[in-house]
């Protein structure tokens, strides 16, 4: 009976699932990604019969046994398939490197001359596979004190100047950087790059272009490649609903309900047990699933109160916290549904089912929000602030309407101007003396009310003093003087016929 409750709760949860995929996915952005690998030739090594190309000299990847092609594809996969299909994901040009990783500080090579990089000599000399080259997996690295390249030190600026990426994202060609390298790459797992870039787990470059990120692939960690890109996701989230970067260390011990209803969306999304959430635990951040008590703990089997479910059916959030543990993830129907050749780490588990929790439908928050993560996700950018073009003050009149106009200040300076108004959540009256119709204020009732309009947190308010249909005081000037001078017209007209007829009767 057990095994026949588990199998319905997750035919049902499969069914909802591909409901909310159904609803979302008539709503695309394309995500134009080139890819640049890093994975040089090793021409030391020679075997025709096991190397087809090159004449037989391997590439970094083929030595050890590693598929390059394996994380950038299951990357697509992921990004469309846990995006709801709101991100279309094109690899628009692949570009290749013949290079070892070149670093921002000297290494010694085993010659005992300094380079930028290793050389084919060094790098072979001080690795070796867990297993054999045949069957080995990643490249484990036996450092000695001046060989190892120390970590983040990998020379972004070199590879945005050798392959022109300022110039060619000001022309539109790519939205994202996606380096597939071998080990030691010393990358960060995501930066941003651009006018205003800010932290996503690395460190940002200024350069003049629109923000874009740069992920590293790493060619032997399949497992930990979505994991890396995620943290840009966390950061941009942070960045609009907190206003702030990530902190693992914050922490939620004896929450009340009142303070669980202060927090931002995204707080509550990524509350776990870590923190302290007790029974407010969300889903989870990347690094600690709701039920985590350590670092990178995607198989913990512990159950904790956690409301994951309910993000399901967002934005009705009102599903009750049950116990749950890692088989909600494990056992996820779109994990579940993963080929056999694919990496099924529970790393990767954990954040597709992360990812696939995202909010991903239409209409705002009361505070005016997108309801769409996966919009913030793509634009890496939120409104910062607003400001009005007319006075925020008006008189309207019954029946009349007024069209409001105000501008949006997004971070990155790009403003919009916006002429209407819907009746969204992100929209709040006080008052009912108008309403909105066509986009537009109408008047209805005499009195006054308050219009306040919401984007990511900012907000602009009008006041609409709705008056009677009266003549103003201007206008009845102008009615009283016109009408003076048609009686002194008259009176005018009157006094020369009388003085006419008088004339005639004397005559």
């Amino acid at each position: 009976m057990i095994y026949i409750k588990k199998i319905l709760k997750y035919f049902l949860l499969f069914i909802l699932l591909f409901s909310n995929t159904l609803v979302s996915a008539s709503e695309k952005q394309k995500l134009k990604v080139l890819v640049i690998e890093i994975n040089p030739i090793l021409y030391s090594v020679k075997n025709n019969e096991l190397y087809k190309n090159n004449d037989g000299h391997p590439f970094v990847s083929e030595y050890f046994n590693q598929n390059n092609e394996a994380s950038i594809n299951e990357i697509v996969e992921d990004l469309e398939e846990m995006s709801h299909n709101y991100l279309d994901v094109e690899i628009v040009k692949k570009e290749y490197l013949n290079e070892f990783p070149t670093y921002k500080h000297d290494i010694e090579l085993i010659d005992g001359n300094k380079s930028k990089r290793y050389d084919e000599n060094t790098y072979i000399a001080i690795s070796r596979s867990r297993a054999s080259k045949d069957v080995g997996s990643w490249i484990d690295m036996i450092y000695y004190p001046n060989n190892k390249p120390t970590d983040y030190t990998f020379d972004y600026d070199y590879i945005i100047e050798k392959f022109d990426l300022i110039n060619r994202k000001n022309n539109g060609e790519f939205d994202q950087v996606w380096l597939n390298t071998i080990d030691p790459a010393s990358t960060y797992e995501t930066i941003m790059v651009g006018y205003k870039p800010y932290w996503v787990n690395g460190a940002p470059l200024t350069y003049n272009c629109d923000n874009f990120i740069i992920l590293n692939i790493s060619i032997s960690r399949r497992d930990a490649n979505l994991h890396a890109l995620s943290h840009s996701f966390e950061s941009i989230l942070n960045i609009v609903f907190n206003r702030e970067n990530t902190n693992y260390s914050k922490n939620y011990y004896n929450l009340t309900d009142e303070e669980y209803n202060k927090l931002s969306l995204f707080e509550k999304f990524t509350l776990s047990s870590y923190q302290g959430a007790g029974n407010y635990s969300g889903v989870g951040n990347v690094h600690f699933p709701f039920n985590a008590t350590k670092d990178y703990d995607y198989n913990n089997d512990s159950n904790v109160m956690s409301n994951w479910e309910a993000w399901i059916d967002y934005p009705d959030l009102s599903s009750k916290p049950k116990l749950s543990n890692s088989s909600s993830w494990l056992n996820f129907p779109v994990n579940k549904n993963l080929g056999d050749n694919e990496n099924k780490d529970p790393n990767r588990l954990y954040i597709r089912f992360w990812l696939y929790l995202f909010p991903h439908v239409g209409g705002y928050t009361d505070e005016g929000f997108y309801n769409n993560w996966w919009k913030y996700i793509y634009s890496m950018d939120y409104v910062e602030s607003i400001t009005s073009n007319i006075d925020n003050k008006v008189d309207l009149r019954i029946n009349n309407d007024f069209e409001v106009n105000y501008l949006l200040n997004y971070y990155s300076g790009r403003t919009e101007l916006v002429k209407t108004i819907g009746n969204t959540d992100n929209v709040h009256l006080s008052g009912n003396s108008i309403k909105i119709e066509d986009n537009k204020i109408v008047g209805v009732n005499y009195g006054t009310s308050i219009v306040t309009i919401f984007h990511d947190g900012s907000y602009i308010s009008y006041t609409i003093n709705v008056v009677p249909n009266t003549i103003s005081s201007k206008t009845l000037f102008i009615v009283i003087i016109i009408s003076l001078f048609i009686i002194l017209g008259i009176f005018v007209i009157f006094i020369v016929n009388y003085k006419i007829k008088e004339k005639k009767a004397m005559s």
